[in-house]
């Protein structure tokens, strides 16, 4: 299921003009930025289990819901995507 939805977000960018590609990037940056920064997080929450459960919580609630999101408007939304 991850490769087709990476195959979309690769093949959307790849017809997107400049401006809109740095947008694109632009908006995924801060989802990733939360999973990432969560993930490391995790390690060091590892022997708390509350802790742990609250960051693994918002790291699907701010960081894997909204990218998920965002992936799938990718696909319903070709009028968005101007050909360069």
């Amino acid at each position: 299921m991850l490769m087709p939805r990476i195959f979309l977000v690769f093949t959307v960018a790849n017809r997107m003009s400049q401006t809109d590609l740095h947008q694109f990037v632009h908006d995924f940056r801060t989802p990733l930025s939360i999973i990432s920064m969560g993930v490391e997080a995790l390690k060091n929450a590892r022997h708390d289990e509350a802790q742990f459960a609250q960051i693994s919580m918002m790291i699907l609630e701010e960081g894997v819901k909204p990218l998920d999101s965002m992936i799938s408007m990718l696909g319903n939304e070709p009028n968005t995507i101007r050909p360069r």
